[in-house]
């Protein structure tokens, strides 16, 4: 980036800062990363590997800003369970670049540093072995922390949540032989919300730069609260030098396609 840029971008990046601690600091963060195929189509990558890799490195840097800006809870839905019907080759490349990052957190200063406690969320069973021990790997090597949290969504999907915890309740009230007519009478949003994974924290905002068929399938239901406010953002991770959103798409709000949830 040209010394003018990196200037105007700095300068730019510090009003940002100011307007956003001019509000109520979210308490949880949460941004669905998409867009890395475009982005490299942009810059005449096609590799997988190498594509996803983009996304990934920039994680770093989201974490800095969150982290500067107080916001406690952090979560990443990096792979969703309709990502398992992508051809082969592209599911290769994505999970092998998260359980690279993956790796790379367990033993990343600046984690240790901030104390950032590290946590995956989703089907975990559908992941391959890899995937799984670098998962193990980052979740040991912070446990003990009480810093931010960061939580990984992968083989993660919304309405997969709500079928698993709808089914998790049924079994419960199949244990205390709960007759139909008595199960039909207790199944209550917040029933089913008691079966569903935890993220931690209500989620305040959720980003995205992909298409609204992304979003629904992949948001928790706790996204979708009446508290919850909904905007909408056309900034794509084209904008971004390292295949991911900016500071400036992450807090800017012009009007368009994909989603941000809000809630403080």
């Amino acid at each position: 980036m040209p010394p003018m840029f990196r200037l105007l971008y700095y300068l730019y990046a510090r009003r940002l800062v100011r307007e956003v601690r001019s509000r109520p600091t979210p308490r949880h963060v949460g941004i669905i990363l998409d867009g890395n195929r475009r982005h490299g189509r942009s810059l005449g990558i096609t590799e997988p590997r190498e594509l996803y890799d983009l996304g990934a490195n920039k994680l770093d840097e989201v974490l800095e800003w969150c982290a500067d800006l107080g916001i406690p809870t952090v979560t990443l839905w990096v792979f969703s369970t309709d990502n398992f019907h992508r051809p082969a080759a592209e599911v290769s490349g994505i999970l092998a670049s998260i359980e690279a990052k993956l790796t790379a957190l367990a033993c990343d200063p600046a984690i240790h540093r901030r104390r950032v406690r590290v946590r995956a969320i989703g089907c975990l069973s559908l992941l391959p072995k890899p995937v799984l021990a670098a998962i193990a790997a980052a979740e040991r090597a912070t446990s003990e922390y009480d810093g931010l949290e960061l939580n990984i969504a992968v083989a993660y999907g919304g309405r997969q949540e709500i079928a698993d915890a709808v089914r998790a309740l049924l079994g419960c009230m199949a244990a205390k032989q709960t007759t139909l007519a008595e199960a039909m009478e207790e199944v209550t949003p917040e029933a089913i919300a008691s079966q569903s994974a935890p993220v931690g924290r209500s989620v305040c905002p959720a980003s995205c730069c992909g298409r609204a068929p992304t979003v629904n399938s992949i948001l928790p239901m706790s996204s979708g609260r009446p508290s919850a406010r909904s905007i909408f953002c056309e900034r794509s991770v084209r904008s971004s030098n390292a295949g991911a959103a900016t500071a400036a798409d992450l807090i800017e709000k012009p009007a368009a396609t994909p989603l941000i949830f809000e809630r403080f």
